[in-house]
């Protein structure tokens, strides 16, 4: 149902509990409309951006680029100043989470893992959804998870995606 969706989308803990029941939920979520997982992970990408034109110096927020609107393949979604020296360049990997409680769940594509591990100016920002709007927790660098993803044991199977659960501790303000 219409309500039971935007609870979803929002962080509702009553919709949460009520996906909760309905057996695993990775199964239930699968269900859920990909264009809904897509608009999510975009509101979480405009909330980074508005978040860094309030702590970036006027000269630099122009160069901040939405790079997933126009490459979703960069293995990034935010090219940016850095918010400590806008000399240097960061880019950023958004992940929104919209689930209530102290555990943060992303999947991470090879791709996204592959730009990780070559770029030390990646990092990986963790955005909850809550019913009034976004909490940007911090960020992760890659080294913090990367012991977690999977290994490729031969070139006949290799993974494409990961789903990672951390602390929400863990994120860097």
């Amino acid at each position: 149902p219409v309500w039971l969706l935007h609870g979803l989308e929002t962080g509702s803990e009553l919709s949460w509990k009520i996906v909760e029941s309905c057996g695993p939920t990775d199964q239930v979520l699968k269900k859920i409309d990909l264009l809904l997982l897509q608009k999510i992970g975009l509101e979480g990408e405009l909330a980074v951006i508005e978040k860094l034109k309030n702590h970036l110096p006027a000269p630099a927020k122009n160069r901040i680029r939405h790079i997933s609107l126009v490459d979703d393949y960069a293995g990034f979604d935010i090219q940016t100043p850095s918010v400590k020296n806008s000399d240097n360049i960061s880019l950023l990997e958004i992940k929104t989470f919209s689930r209530p409680g102290n555990v943060f769940c992303f999947y991470i594509s090879r791709n996204e893992a592959r730009v990780a591990s070559n770029n030390e100016n990646w990092r990986l920002v963790g955005v909850i959804r809550t019913p009034v709007g976004h909490n940007i927790l911090g960020i992760l660098n890659f080294n913090q998870f990367s012991h977690l993803l999977p290994v490729d044991v031969s070139s006949n199977c290799i993974w494409e995606s990961a789903k990672i659960n951390l602390p929400i501790s863990l994120f860097i303000p």
